[in-house]
């Protein structure tokens, strides 16, 4: 146990007691999905019109509103005695504010692959959601995962790319020559 499987634990309290799933994306999604990287916080996805009882819950659990906003980006703070972790909420249904014209809205937890309580974000949902941020690293994320992806996993994120603009496709396709590369790279 430390502060972060602490903080999943709380969050997944406070899924169950508002009835509303909440998903796992960034970073701990990026852990879960086999890449080796820190992250310094949790991101999670929270359903449209549940925000506000989600922050509700959560403060009731003791965490801090350190950000609200009226579009649904919220930064709330776990505290914990090993260290503080940050809870950034993303609302379903919006997009980011620097996102181009043709990026998708976030997708609802139901979308994501959760029903129900506190869960991860399924692999070609993930891959989706990096590409579409487009920021390095989440481009080193997808490498990463790359490398260490079954063909099935491969295939599922293709079938789901297929549903956007076709440059997330083209920006996968380049990452999943780049892991392959690095895969064959011997030193």
């Amino acid at each position: 146990m430390n502060q972060f499987s602490r903080a999943l634990d709380t969050l997944r309290q406070i899924a169950e007691e508002a009835a509303t799933p909440l998903v796992i994306v960034g970073g701990l999604a990026a852990i879960h999905h086999g890449v080796p990287v820190i992250t310094l916080d949790v991101d999670v996805v929270v359903a449209p019109g549940e925000s506000e009882r989600f922050l509700d819950e959560a403060r009731q659990r003791g965490l801090t509103l350190k950000r609200h906003s009226a579009e649904g980006w919220h930064r709330l703070v776990y505290h914990d005695a090993e260290g503080d972790v940050e809870v950034e909420v993303i609302p379903a249904g919006k997009r980011a504010p620097r996102d181009p014209p043709h990026a998708p809205s976030i997708p609802t937890p139901q979308e994501l692959g959760v029903e129900r309580g506190l869960g991860f974000a399924s692999f070609a949902d993930w891959v989706a959601m990096k590409l579409v941020a487009n920021r390095d690293k989440d481009r080193y994320h997808l490498v990463e995962a790359l490398r260490r992806a079954t063909p099935d996993r491969i295939a599922l994120a293709v079938q789901r790319l297929r549903g956007l603009d076709p440059s997330y496709l083209r920006e996968f396709e380049r990452l999943l020559q780049a892991a392959e590369a690095e895969n064959s790279d011997r030193w």
